[in-house]
């Protein structure tokens, strides 16, 4: 079969691109079937509802310790450190309560917003029947 056209171009430019593609597709799920592993003993019972992102953490972490070596037996804890850890969940809660005044202020304003446009609509119309005569 030939693989140039008569011209001498190549008649299916884009299948090496295709066959490269499919040879870079995994062969296996290990690594995924790992990644579920590592999931499932990070979400135990009693820590079912973890977000997304504090799983990814958590993971992180893990891995960070298992390629670096075991360096966090060598941590010393000082007072401040735990002060720091105690006043973190204060820290997080105030994070949250912020959060949420943010997210009733914009609630707020977009109501305000409407009820102006409401108005404003409300006169524009209210002026057409008196030029109207109406």
């Amino acid at each position: 079969m030939a693989m140039r056209t008569a011209a001498g171009d190549l008649k299916y430019k884009t299948l090496s691109k295709v066959v490269m593609a499919g040879l870079a597709l995994s062969h296996g799920n290990a690594a995924a079937e790992r990644g579920f592993s590592a999931n499932k003993k990070v979400v135990t019972a009693d820590r079912a509802r973890l977000y997304e992102c504090t799983i990814n953490a958590v993971r992180l972490v893990k891995d960070a310790i298992r390629c670096h070596g075991n360096l966090s037996t060598n941590v010393s804890i000082t007072p401040a450190m735990v002060r720091r850890a105690q006043g973190a969940y204060s820290i997080y809660k105030e994070h949250l309560e912020e959060e949420q005044r943010n997210k009733e202020m914009r609630k707020k304003q977009l109501l305000e917003r409407k009820q102006r446009q409401l108005k404003e609509e409300k006169k524009k119309k209210e002026e057409r029947i008196k030029t109207s005569g109406i």
